[in-house]
């Protein structure tokens, strides 16, 4: 885990986060279980977490469910749900990014400098009206991930 200030070779601030991003993580990671509810599903364990996660886009999107929450709520909620499988999937951790004079959360490992922004991921989707782009989308980072991995940069 780091634990320090990491500044990337593309001058990216890495820190930890702070209070107020640690309560944004764990109201995200509860009103997950909220979600699932609202559209009927009840299922537990990292494939059924994609598989839920899909039907609450598919809800969202074609309308059948109506949720009085703003489109960055689902974002954070849905991104935090992939990110958190993505660090138990690669040994990554979340962590704030400073880039261009803002700052959020990502998920990041040091060894190789992998900064994903997972809620941004999720967010173009919906702004885009996918659904069922969750499991898709996993695939897509940890591939993603294994190429970095591979690449003679990081050997």
């Amino acid at each position: 885990m780091s634990s320090g200030r990491i500044i990337t070779t593309r001058g990216n601030l890495i820190t930890p986060l702070g209070r107020g991003e640690s309560r944004w993580l764990r109201r995200a990671r509860a009103n997950m279980g909220t979600m699932r509810m609202v559209v009927g599903l009840r299922s537990a364990g990292d494939v059924a977490l994609l598989e839920s996660c899909d039907e609450v886009t598919r809800a969202l999107i074609h309308g059948s469910v109506r949720i009085g929450c703003e489109s960055s709520w689902f974002s954070d909620v849905l991104g935090v749900a992939i990110g958190d499988l993505l660090c138990a999937e690669h040994d990554m951790e979340w962590m704030l990014c400073e880039q261009d004079g803002e700052c959020e959360p990502c998920i990041f490992r040091q060894s190789q400098e992998i900064v994903l922004h997972p809620t941004h991921s999720v967010g173009k989707r919906l702004l885009a009206r996918e659904s069922g782009f969750m499991q898709d989308l996993f695939v897509d980072l940890s591939d993603a991930i294994r190429a970095i991995e591979r690449s003679p940069m990081c050997q």
